[in-house]
Formats: structure tokens, sequence, C-alpha cells
């Protein structure tokens, strides 16, 4: 019995000047003994998880996890690689939160939450001269704001 392949195939037919393949990936679930594809990587480079027809260099047919989930309550914190989203409670006073370099983040994301309801701010703050949507700083003011950043490894952006 096979609980688990890896295939590497033709993703169509050869030439002389062409071969173009893909790598499938295969597990299998409890209470079966069929095994089902979980992931390939096509010829272009794209990889699908869930997805046997993947449209984008990474496609998922399922839910997401994508980096730590942070609670701050005090003080300054630095985001670094591992960090996705920060929920900000700023009842017990201002917080800032630093955005690495973005040269040294290209395409990376965070979203940064406020999540109480006083008048104390979460500020953003890029690293160094760096801007944010062209400002120096972004503050969240309001309970339940949410910014999503982006970095094009020169700036940061808010989607």
């Amino acid at each position: 019995r096979t609980a688990a392949n890896i295939f590497f195939e033709a993703e169509a037919a050869f030439t002389t000047t062409s071969s173009p393949g893909r790598i499938v990936f295969q597990t299998t679930p409890s209470a079966t003994i069929v095994p089902v594809e979980r992931m390939r990587i096509t010829n272009g480079g794209n990889v699908g998880v869930d997805e046997t027809d993947p449209q984008s260099r990474f496609d998922v047919d399922a839910s997401v996890g994508l980096g730590n989930i942070q609670t701050i309550t005090s003080g300054t914190t630095a985001l670094n690689a591992t960090d996705a989203v920060v929920l900000a409670d700023a009842s017990g006073g201002n917080i800032t939160v630093d955005l690495p370099a973005a040269s040294t983040a290209l395409r990376r994301h965070y979203v940064v939450k406020k999540t109480d309801a006083t008048a104390n701010t979460v500020t953003i703050n890029p690293d160094g001269a760096e801007t944010i949507d062209g400002a120096s700083t972004r503050v969240i003011t309001t309970q339940f704001e949410s910014v999503w950043f982006v970095s094009n490894g020169t700036a940061w952006f808010v989607l």
C-alpha cells in the first residue's frame, strides 16, 4: 500500500527543444487507502495547494494560516519576519509598532488592529526615513480599526 507519492510528470508532449514537467504531491487521508493530490508545481512555476490547476504563483483552495498573531499591551514592538498580525490593546497607554526596513521585507504583509475603546493611540513607524503611503507614520485611533501594510522594497503601503 502507498501512504504518499511524489510524481514527476510530463505536463505536455516533449519535443527536441521542450520538456515541460510538473511535480505532484499526494497523501492518503485517514480511513481510506486512496492517495489524494494535495499540492502541485506546474511547469510555469505556479504552486497549487488543494488546487490541481493553479492560476497564480501560489494558489490555495483552502484557509491559510500565515505568520504569528501577537497581542501587545504597552510600549514599542518591533515586527519581524515571523509576525503577521498585531492586536494592539492600548488601554494602558499609547503603543508604538515599528516596521522593519522595507528593503529587508520585500512583499511582506502586516496587519495592525487596535482592539480597545480608549483615546490612546497605536502609532506605526516605518524604518528611518522610509514612509507609509508617503507619510512618516500611521496612527490608529479607533477601536477595531485595522491597517494592512505591504512593502515594495523601498517603502510601506496601505492596502
